[in-house]
Order: C-alpha cells, then structure tokens, then sequence
C-alpha cells in the first residue's frame, strides 16, 4: 500500500486536436554522428542559446548485432552548429556498455552528466568544467545501480540525480537511488521503496531543496509497471497515492515543476480498451494531481517521453507514436495555459524518429532530442529539432515594451526569483538576463539601466 500524501482526482483537462504550424515554429538543425551506427540523444540543457548540450550513446557495430557495445556521446551547439566533443568512457572494454541518459548545467564551466556503464551496471557521472569532460565519483549505491535524470533544482541550481539500485537482501531486489550534489560531493537520500520487486526514479525537478518531485515505475512483480510520484519536503519523502490509469503498464517518464502548485509529469500507461500503450499527462494544482483527457493515437502505441516548460503559459511535451504503417514518428504537444494542442515537429531528411529529451534553454530557445533513421548515411543518426526563443530582454511584466513599469519586477527577479516566478506567473525571468551570460545578476544591471534610458 502506497502511503497516501495526495491523490491523482478522476476529473480530466481536455485536449483540443488542433495542429500549430507556421514557418516560425520548429526547425530541423542537422548533427553529427558519434560514430558509424545507432546515434542517440536522450537529453539536453544549457545555459544560453550559444551553449546547449546533449548527451546519449552511439554503437560501432549496426543493430542487431552491436548487443552491449556502447559509447558516450556528447554534443554541443554554439548557437551555429552542433560538434561532437571528447567524452570519456567508463566500460571501456572492446564491448563496452556506456550510456549518458540525463545532463544538467549550473553554470557554463559546471554541467554534470549522469548514466550507466558496464555490464554489472554501475552509475556513471561526467563533469565539465569548462575545458574537458572528466569522470567524476558516483554517488553512494548498492551496486549494480543506474542513474537515469540529473536536474538543476530551483534558482540556486542544485544538481539532483534520481535511478535506481540494487535493494539488498532487507528491501525490495531494486529500489530508488536518490542523490544531490552539496558542493561538489553527492549526497544520497533515501526514496520510498513501494514494489515488492522494483521502485525505479527516471525524472526529477523542483523549485528548491523543500520542494522536489521524483517520478518512475513500480510493481510487485515482472509483469507489472505502475505509475510512482514521489515528493521531498526537505526532510523525507513521501509517496502519492493515486489510481493505476491503465492495464499496470504504465510509468512517468519525465518531470517538471514551474511553480510550488504548477506540477507536469509525462509518460504512458496501456488503454483498457485500445490495448497499446498511450501518451499520459499529469498536472500537480498544489492539492491534487489530475488526470490530463488525451485522444487515443489509434494507428499503434504512442509513449511521452520528456517535458518541459519556458513558464505557466507555455508547456510542451514530446515522444514517439507508431504510423499506420507501424513506422516511428515523433509528436510535440503544446500546453497555452488553457489547453492542450498538438504541435507539429519540424520534417527531418530520414524517416524511423523518436524524441527522447526536451530543453528549455535560458534565453528562450527549446530543444527536442532523440534519434531517427537517416538515410542518406544509412544510420540512426541524433535527432535535433530547435523551437527559436521569444525572449525580450528587460520586459520583466511582460506587457510588450521595457519601460518604468519593469523595475520592480527586475529588482524581485534579482532578489527573490522565486517571488517574481509567483508574482509574474507568465512571463521569463530570463527577460532579466540582459547580458545573455545564462543568468540574472547585478552584471545585467548596467543593460538594464541601458534598456530603460534607451
């Protein structure tokens, strides 16, 4: 039994099936291949338009038959183009099993990459440092571990990573790994272990060290996924209870909090009545988890793999649903505020796409990435897909131009983000950032001074 916090309300928010479109909208941004077969991209962050990173794996040998041999891969984009950069491998066997599933930045000269490597499993951490990506020790675990997501948790940033671990012989065979990086040493915390079998993390995110949200899979046994919410108080956590949506193959895939009481998580369940796996949304009101009403993709299977948001007003979704042919093809939904709607991703040069990570990028830029099959190099190749930034530095209400009314809002930016994230639910704080160097400081003050006098 799931110790009860909040309970998931049966009411549901309708989704309206409309497509949005436009030549503003998102673009196909060509990147390289790691090496000569199955490329893949499973998450993505930065900390300004001109400095985005993505890692994932990359196999030398075509599927089916490269089995366990795995590489890390990491890009960047320096707001022209995407490059592979060095990144360091901890399996290094011939056939060694390397995989970067979730990567999140403090600053520019400190990201920190997380995943898994070896056949034993063990958790895999990389840092960068501004000048080279090094290993770095992994957090305190049981042995045969992973670590699935790493977030920068509210305006101080603090690095959160969440997987799973083996659960010894007292627990659970696999329960949650927890950790947060205090300085530069990782802190493991202990999650609720709900299934008798296995209680995995593979998203987290927060507003601060109080308030930080886990979402995963449960079951009691191997043929059985439930969906698991787990929330820190600063003290514990606690589990949610709430009703399984499908047929017990379900699980959250990703999470992200825009406000204390404006909670999105994403990932799928197996429709009663349809039986295939569908998309599944859950909005957090600061009482209540609620059920989002989606429409059946009826041509196949359709999983949510990543969200995130650039404020209240603006949330997007993205993941992979099979054709009537039973091809891959990505989809992005789009949250106004009001409503759900189906976006429409940019057209790539292969076929075969599947998103795996989405990013919302100081400065306004989102990034979509993942994999899909290009022909013309005859392998899956990463897949990115960038939606351009609306940011308009200085504007701190939001009302369309930078004037007088806009300093309060400045100031409560640089003092308390936190309060202006509450007082100014729609608008980007990032509008502060007027020097563009990923965040607001008193070094965007002289810009903003500029702005106003202007």
């Amino acid at each position: 039994m799931l110790p009860r916090t909040t309970l998931i309300v049966a009411t549901t928010v309708s989704i309206v099936a409309t497509t949005l479109a436009g030549s503003d909208g998102w673009q196909f941004v060509s990147s390289p291949n790691g090496g000569d077969y199955s490329n893949l991209l499973r998450d993505v962050t930065g900390m300004s338009p001109n400095d985005v990173w993505a890692v994932g794996t990359w196999s030398p040998v075509p599927e089916p038959f490269h089995g366990t041999t795995h590489y890390t891969l990491i890009l960047h984009y320096d707001g022209g183009a995407w490059s592979v950069v060095p990144s360091p491998n901890l399996d290094d066997r011939v056939e060694g099993y390397n995989d970067l599933t979730g990567i999140a930045a403090r600053a520019a000269d400190d990201v920190w990459a997380v995943g898994v490597a070896g056949s034993s499993a063990s958790p895999m951490v990389l840092h960068f440092d501004g000048q080279q990506w090094s290993p770095e020790a992994a957090p305190p675990n049981n042995g045969s571990a992973f670590l699935w997501k790493a977030a920068a948790v509210g305006p101080q940033r603090q690095i959160w990573a969440v997987g799973g671990q083996n659960g010894l012989i007292s627990q659970a065979p696999f329960i949650p790994l927890v950790a947060r990086l205090n300085g530069d040493t990782w802190e493991s915390l202990a999650g609720v272990t709900v299934g008798a079998l296995r209680t995995y993390f593979y998203s987290v995110d927060g507003m601060g060290p109080n308030d930080v949200w886990a979402v995963g899979t449960w079951g009691h046994n191997y043929g059985e996924f439930r969906v698991l919410i787990e929330h820190f108080d600063g003290v514990r956590w606690r589990a949610v209870n709430y009703p399984t949506p499908g047929l017990n193959i379900d699980s959250l895939t990703d999470v992200v909090a825009v406000a204390p009481d404006d909670v999105w998580a994403v990932g799928y369940y197996y429709h009663k009545t349809h039986f295939t796996t569908q998309p599944l949304i859950l909005h957090y009101d600061g009482n209540d988890w609620t059920q989002v009403d989606l429409p059946p993709f009826l041509d196949g299977a359709a999983e949510l793999r990543a969200v995130t948001a650039r404020g209240a007003s603006e949330v997007y979704a993205a993941g992979t649903y099979a054709d009537a042919e039973g091809i891959p093809r990505p989809f992005i939904l789009k949250y106004d505020g009001a409503q759900w709607a189906v976006d429409t991703p940019a057209v790539t040069d292969g076929l075969g796409e599947w998103f795996f990570g989405l990013g919302a990028i100081p400065g306004g830029d989102l990034w979509a990435v993942g994999e899909y099959f290009n022909g013309s190099a005859q392998s899956d190749s990463p897949l990115t897909e960038r939606l351009a930034g609306t940011r308009h530095p200085g504007d701190m209400n939001c009302d369309g131009s930078v004037n007088g009314f806009d300093v309060d809002g400045f100031v409560l930016a640089l003092s308390d983000p936190a309060g202006y994230a509450t007082q100014y639910p729609d608008c980007d704080i990032d509008n502060g950032d007027v020097n563009a160097d990923g965040s607001v400081n008193g070094f965007d003050v002289d810009g903003f001074v500029a702005l106003l006098g202007g």
